[in-house]
């Protein structure tokens, strides 16, 4: 059930943040947060008590249509596609979010320019609607394949995702529009999208539309200002950065670099995303998050001949689901719920085409068991803070 507040964007979601607590202690509590929950099925993701006013939100990682993909989403017997069948496994989990969000990984340009994938990709507008369908909320759109499609693709994107109504963050038409806003539940959370770079596509746009249509990261300095400009009006601050190296599963020196500013600047949350595989999550001792890439949510990059091994860890990918309260009282608002259901991206041959489509990951499912293996490497991170003092994953 979507309860959706509108300030610059809508939705929220909600999720259970005590079940892996309560089966090892015997009592449910409210307060704090104790683990980041690996579920071990679907079927544990659920809702928190219905009296909570907590804020939940869904994030995932990279969601990027290859021509395989569109091929396999081409209706037989009309004109048209339909990819809702991408996302029919885990449209349940989706749309029970106050606010979902996903990094969306390439242009809708329309069929003035030919549908494509790597490296420059042009995605038909149904992928869109059946994101929207499946419940989410929010895309990011500063990545490295923003202006594949040149400035007016760029545009048209923004253009097709209002419509559909979608919030989005990273890509704007004014530069003001730099930092979304959304309100939930009476919690006030800003979010900044940027990107490090444009796949040497720049010169697409001048040097003002590089400033003023898309958030490059550069040194960094650019979102720590907007950080300090919006902290003091905002409950919390969710820096989405489209960063690191691809394939790698661990962090680089600059990531940490970055987020360690970020963070001194005020961000409370960093959820990144780029490398195409999940890095590790961690929590910091004053309770901030991070995780430093989601991995893939949908793609058709995977495992193959020919390819290097660290491809297989492409296939997998994490609903995450944080849960922030407020106190009604000191107006202090924090985390107190971290949940990753992992998911793969199960990849079949009809016969005439591939079909692509997320499913939940689940440790007692011969199919996605391995998935959830490699994911399970990633999630417990760090484990150093008072607040939340584990990171488990319930997947």
């Amino acid at each position: 059930m979507k309860r959706v507040g509108i300030i610059v964007c809508i939705g929220l979601l909600i999720m259970p943040g005590f079940i892996g607590f309560a089966q090892e202690t015997g009592e449910v509590e409210a307060l704090p947060f104790s683990e980041i929950i690996l579920a071990q099925s679907e079927d544990e993701i659920v809702r928190l008590k219905d009296w909570q006013e907590d804020a939940e939100f869904l994030f995932t990682g990279d969601m990027m249509f290859h021509m395989p993909q569109i091929e396999g989403a081409k209706k037989d017997d009309e004109d048209g596609y339909d990819f809702s069948g991408s996302f029919s496994a885990i449209e349940s989990l989706v749309s029970g979010a106050d606010l979902a969000v996903a990094n969306l990984e390439t242009t809708l340009a329309g069929e003035r320019l030919p549908y494509r994938g790597y490296p420059q990709f042009n995605t038909p507008d149904q992928a869109a609607e059946a994101i929207r369908s499946a419940g989410f909320d929010v895309l990011m759109t500063a990545n490295n394949h923003s202006v594949d499609s040149g400035k007016r693709g760029l545009l048209r994107t923004l253009s097709v995702l209002d419509e559909l109504g979608f919030q989005h963050t990273g890509t704007k038409v004014e530069e003001e529009e730099a930092v979304l806003i959304v309100e939930v539940q009476g919690i006030r959370v800003a979010m900044i999208n940027a990107t490090y770079g444009l796949n040497g596509l720049e010169s697409y746009l001048t040097a003002e539309e590089r400033v003023s249509l898309i958030s490059i990261i550069g040194d960094g300095a650019r979102i720590e200002a907007e950080i300090e400009a919006v902290k003091a009006s905002v409950d919390f601050v969710i820096v989405l950065p489209h960063w690191g190296q691809e394939y790698q599963r661990q962090p680089s020196r600059l990531q940490k670099n970055l987020a360690d500013r970020w963070f001194d600047a005020g961000a409370d949350a960093i959820i990144g995303s780029h490398p195409h595989v999940i890095q590790p999550m961690e929590v910091r001792a004053n309770g901030q998050f991070i995780a430093y890439s989601l991995g893939n949510a949908i793609s058709n990059q995977r495992e193959r001949v020919g390819k290097p091994a660290y491809w297989r860890f492409t296939e997998d990918g994490v609903l995450l689901f944080m849960t922030l309260s407020k106190n009604p009282w000191t107006g202090e608002t924090s985390i107190i719920d971290l949940r990753a259901q992992p998911t793969h991206v199960e990849r079949k041959w009809t016969g005439e085409e591939w079909s692509h489509r997320i499913v939940p990951a689940s440790p007692e499912d011969m199919e996605t068991k391995q998935s959830w293996e490699r994911t399970k490497e990633q999630v417990p991170g760090k484990q150093n803070s008072q607040k939340l003092s584990e990171i488990v994953m319930n997947v």
